[in-house]
């Protein structure tokens, strides 16, 4: 069988981002935090800074962020601006491939709102127009922001058709808004060949009955791995024909009831039980 096996590195899991400083929650400086895969070398405001990973305090401003290769400083990877706030961090954080398309990361920062009792939750993506999932439920298309988010640890999952999803934790604070930027990788010809030649079993008079799951639903994705976007929602105790089984996926048929044809798609065997 050939099976292509998405690296941890290739979805983005549980980042968990500590938006306040624990030991200095009244700190007038904030902190820039860059990590990259492979390490890559940093300029500053123009200035020759080190290598990643890196992080340091700075007092609140604008800074100006390049990232290059450290054998090739006129190649640009990564260029932008990133706002330094008090007693809160900005976190950079990419992986680089050898085509810029197979790049992907993230960019967390943060800025005051008025609203002193929750957070809020501004997320943007490269490409656009992804789907994002805040703690298993879908909110919309980014660019997306969602205000009076509850403060404290949330799950985010940004998914687009033909590109490696994305899935950061984060912690939301009182009074302050994360701004989430998100560059998606883009599925590779041969990964995507590779992920879908899976050795199937075909035994048709079989069926699948769904389990029950924390959230009340299962998602249905087009391949077997949580890279593949979501395409329906099935849910527990409901019952569907037995395709196929790839190492910890069970591939079921639905019947689309809009056009009145048969899909397919991939449940997590988990909350999946292969009857007779």
């Amino acid at each position: 069988m050939k099976k292509f096996v998405l690296p941890l590195s290739a979805v983005l899991m549980a980042t968990v981002f500590g938006l306040l400083f624990r030991h200095s929650l009244f700190s007038a400086q904030g902190v820039l935090e860059i990590n990259s895969d492979p390490p890559v070398l940093i300029f500053i405001n123009g200035q020759k800074t080190g290598l990643t990973p890196f992080k340091k305090e700075f007092k609140p401003q604008k800074l100006t962020i390049k990232l290059t290769p450290e054998e090739d400083p006129e190649k640009v990877l990564w260029q932008g601006k990133v706002p330094i706030t008090s007693s809160a961090i900005t976190l950079i954080k990419y992986q680089f491939g050898q085509e810029r398309q197979e790049d992907y990361g993230e960019i967390l920062t943060l800025n005051k709102i008025p609203d002193r009792k929750n957070g809020a939750l501004l997320v943007s993506s490269y490409p656009d127009k992804a789907i994002v999932n805040l703690d298993g439920e879908t909110k919309g298309y980014t660019p997306l922001l969602l205000e009076e988010v509850s403060p404290g640890h949330h799950s985010l999952e940004i998914n687009l058709d033909g590109y490696n999803n994305s899935i950061i934790g984060l912690n939301i604070a009182a009074g302050f808004q994360l701004n989430a930027e998100i560059k998606l990788a883009k599925i590779t010809t041969n990964q995507d060949q590779e992920e879908t030649i899976p050795e199937e079993q075909v035994l048709t008079e079989k069926t699948v009955t769904i389990l029950s799951t924390p959230t009340g639903w299962l998602r249905v994705r087009s391949g077997p791995g949580t890279g593949f976007a979501e395409i329906a929602k099935v849910f527990p105790g409901e019952k569907y024909p037995f395709l196929a089984e790839d190492e910890g996926w069970l591939k079921i048929s639905l019947e689309d009831e809009t056009e009145e044809k048969q899909t397919e798609g991939w449940i997590s065997s988990q909350y999946g039980e292969i009857e007779d």
